[in-house]
């Protein structure tokens, strides 16, 4: 075992390393640097705290039931110096990334969730729902590598609607904000996500005019998944790939929907609407924001490393009538959630997206086509391609292009994903996909009856 200087061993596991301390050791050991150090196997945590009156840095730590402050930490069984960035790293001089100054002790959660929503609130005009929702959602951001998925936040809706505010307000209480303002390029995207870990800020998503939208869009579809591989990308001379995991809490604020449904449906989606501005509410933030902001992290960053390596309850989503999607995008919120009145508060909020996902799939064509199928399919009539055709340009008349046949087969396989087969009449769909398309009904939201009337 190496020798010991100026540090504290503790149950001969790690060695606590006093600040001064760091560099002498430096020059003597391997070392490792970084912001977050997790050691699983004897429940060690630790995080980067940056005092910017004394322009110090130093670790926040948790070790059982002890914790306190470090400039570093070894740990014996794997030989590793465990060094905190300096206050001359890139992200904390340029002030890329949030961090918080110290642990400050909270009363209890449900009076943390209460500060944070009254911090919200006075700033910010949201739906009483969503207000929830955003609450334990900055709660959930200081532990959300607890889980496997995580969901994204997001405010839509026109310029002078309160977007960008929503983002400020929010994102300057949730674990380790990376702020991008839609400016930032590719290139140091994946790498800031990758070392930071945090929660990752966007100003205008849609990024319709931007070269990095790909690249962003990338990114979110792999990054609300643990188990993704991350973003892979060719780094060097030699242009070796990398993946950059880009797992996080991410909120955005933009002015229109992604066109990936799936992409879509990781969104948790506040539409801000104009409207004359709440009594006491402050036109511009105020100069003392961001000291309050920070106050809150502090307690947050104190709720983090107490219950990192607590037992998650699995919330019950049985009697809970919203599509599969719904339920993974909201189980991570709920397992943190002990108060029925929230609870019941953000499953409403959930129900009302999604009936708003329904209702928009049945105004669809493929809504349309599903419908005719089955009025057909009810009466034993073998519905062909052309049929449907006919009937679905009768409703549609007026249009500027009539389906053909090959359309509708189109739709058939490939959006609805309904088998279709040759016969003496064409291609038809046939009565084995009855219950297939009662199972598509209720998912384009229209009620099936007995009979269907088909038009002659």
């Amino acid at each position: 075992m190496p020798k010991k200087i100026g540090g504290e061993k503790v149950k001969e596991q790690i060695e606590l390393i006093h600040e001064d301390m760091i560099s002498l050791r430096m020059n003597n050991e391997k070392f490792i640097s970084g912001s977050l150090f997790v050691l699983p196997e004897i429940k060690f945590i630790a995080e980067l705290v940056y005092n910017p009156m004394e322009h110090k840095t130093k670790l926040a730590f948790r070790y059982g039931n002890r914790s306190g402050y470090a400039g570093g930490i070894k740990y014996f069984k794997k030989d590793i110096l465990m060094v905190v960035y300096n206050r001359d790293h890139y992200l904390i001089k340029n002030r890329i990334v949030s961090f918080p100054s110290e642990t400050i002790q909270y009363e209890s959660k449900e009076l943390l969730v209460q500060e944070i929503r009254e911090f919200i609130a006075k700033y910010v005009d949201v739906s009483r729902n969503f207000l929830n929702i955003a609450s334990y959602y900055v709660l959930f951001s200081w532990i959300f590598d607890c889980f496997n998925e995580v969901p994204y936040l997001r405010a839509l809706g026109n310029p002078g609607t309160g977007k960008t505010r929503f983002l400020d307000v929010i994102g300057s209480l949730c674990y380790k904000s990376i702020y991008s303002m839609g400016a930032m390029t590719s290139a140091p995207l994946f790498r800031i996500i990758d070392e930071v870990g945090g929660t990752f800020l966007i100003d205008e998503a849609d990024l319709q005019y931007s070269d990095t939208k790909a690249d962003m869009v990338k990114m979110l579809n792999v990054g609300n998944s643990k188990k993704s591989s991350g973003v892979l990308r060719c780094v060097g001379d030699k242009h070796r790939v990398k993946s950059f995991k880009v797992f996080g809490p991410k909120i955005l604020a933009s002015r229109e929907l992604f066109q990936d449904n799936a992409l879509e449906s990781r969104f948790i989606t506040e539409r801000m609407r104009l409207r004359k501005m709440k009594s006491g509410m402050p036109i511009s933030l105020p100069a003392d924001f961001d000291e309050k902001a920070l106050k809150i992290r502090n307690k947050l960053l104190k709720f983090r490393l107490d219950n990192y390596f607590e037992e998650i309850k699995e919330p019950n989503l049985e009697s809970l009538n919203v599509e599969p999607r719904i339920k993974q995008v909201i189980r991570p919120l709920l397992s943190i959630v002990d108060d029925p009145t929230v609870k019941k508060s953000i499953e409403c909020f959930m129900k009302e997206k999604n009936d708003e996902i329904i209702s928009e799939r049945g105004t669809s064509f493929e809504a349309d086509i599903l419908q005719i199928v089955y009025q057909f399919l009810v009466r034993k009539i073998g519905p062909n391609m052309i049929n449907i055709a006919r009937l679905f340009n009768k409703r549609h008349a007026g249009g500027k292009k009539d389906m053909s046949a090959r359309g509708v087969a189109s739709i058939l396989r490939n959006k609805l994903v309904i088998r279709i087969k040759r016969s003496n009449k064409g291609f038809v769909v046939p009565f084995s996909e009855e219950k297939r398309i009662r199972i598509l009904a209720k998912r384009y939201g229209f009620a099936l009856e007995k009979h269907g009337a088909v038009p002659s």
